[in-house]
């Protein structure tokens, strides 16, 4: 087998030369309409090569950052892509927060963000960066930057009649708690579960005349953790069988959907309000006690003392 084909339903597939797995697949088609499956956004960060970073000014940072991408043949493809003539490359733009910086080409296909408060750098690929790369180098990128992947996004395009809003009816209304509907000039949209939550899906299609006004698109977000268990499916098995077993997740049963799989993504789910302490610690506490430390105001010592994670001998004594 060539090492750019990959069977949506065999049993064996590779990602690249080095990475071979045969897996029992557990997906099947229900119908046979028009589809497209695709990754259809990702982002991961990868880690400094330096301890210095934080001491650069924003020029050096740059030259560090594309040092990153030089590296990683297929981030360095990516780069390639968007600077091709006729593009303005990568150009410095206010970040988001927490990040002060954003590199991104004009279309914000490729999006990278930094400075010199953090360890890492953080890579985007919108839809139209993913649409870019081949799925070979797309599930490269996954299987290098897996443990390190914030949000990974599968869609399925079905050429279908279906409105969004059927989507809804047929929904077990216990499984998720929020959904909603919203109309714009250009389509129609209905969202499954919270957009806070680190897993939701939107079901769309665009109005006529719009090139893909007979595409019915389905659309599952994951980000952290849940990610990167779905970004091991994808390892593991294939496209076709992960969307199969991400639709199983979300319940999707309208006629429209073509997949059903003997298992579902099993992914980490907190109890009720520990989502929220988990974001506010690793938004806030963890920040802060990594910048109490730096500057010198808290030791490691006295932080675990204080989550009661000393272990003998260690505790400090009040002073």
């Amino acid at each position: 087998m060539d090492t750019s084909e990959r069977a949506n339903f065999g049993h064996t597939h590779r990602y690249s030369d080095s990475h071979r797995v045969t897996v029992q697949m557990t997906a099947h088609i229900i119908k046979k309409r028009p589809t497209k499956d695709l990754i259809d956004w990702l982002s991961f960060t990868v880690k400094h090569q330096t301890d210095l970073f934080h001491t650069y000014l924003v020029g050096k940072q740059i030259e560090h950052v594309m040092t990153i991408v030089a590296n990683d043949p297929v981030l360095a493809k990516m780069h390639q892509n968007v600077t091709r003539p006729g593009q303005n490359g990568l150009e410095l733009h206010k970040g988001r927060f927490p990040y002060k910086h954003m590199l991104k080409d004009k279309s914000s296909a490729f999006r990278l963000y930094f400075d010199d408060k953090h360890d890492h750098v953080l890579f985007e690929l919108s839809g139209q960066g993913c649409a870019m790369l081949s799925e070979l180098e797309l599930l490269t990128l996954i299987g290098t930057h897996r443990e390190q992947i914030t949000r990974l996004d599968l869609a399925t395009d079905i050429e279908c009649d279906t409105s969004p809003t059927e989507i809804l009816d047929t929904l077990d209304a216990g499984r998720f708690r929020s959904t909603g509907h919203y109309v714009s000039d250009s389509g129609s949209t209905v969202y499954v579960g919270s957009q806070k939550s680190d897993r939701y899906a939107r079901v769309y299609r665009y109005f006529y005349p719009h090139p893909r006004h007979k595409w019915l698109r389905y659309e599952m977000v994951f980000r952290r953790q849940q990610a990167q268990t779905v970004a091991q499916t994808l390892l593991d098995t294939s496209l076709r069988n992960t969307i199969a077993e991400a639709g199983e997740v979300f319940g999707w049963s309208h006629e429209s959907w073509q997949y059903r799989s003997t298992r579902k993504i099993e992914c980490y789910r907190p109890m009720r309000g520990q989502a929220k302490s988990e974001r506010w610690f690793y938004s806030q506490v963890a920040p802060a006690i990594k910048r109490l430390m730096a500057e010198g105001v808290l030791t490691r010592t006295e932080v675990l003392t204080a989550l009661g994670m000393a272990q003998s001998g260690e505790a400090s004594s009040p002073q």
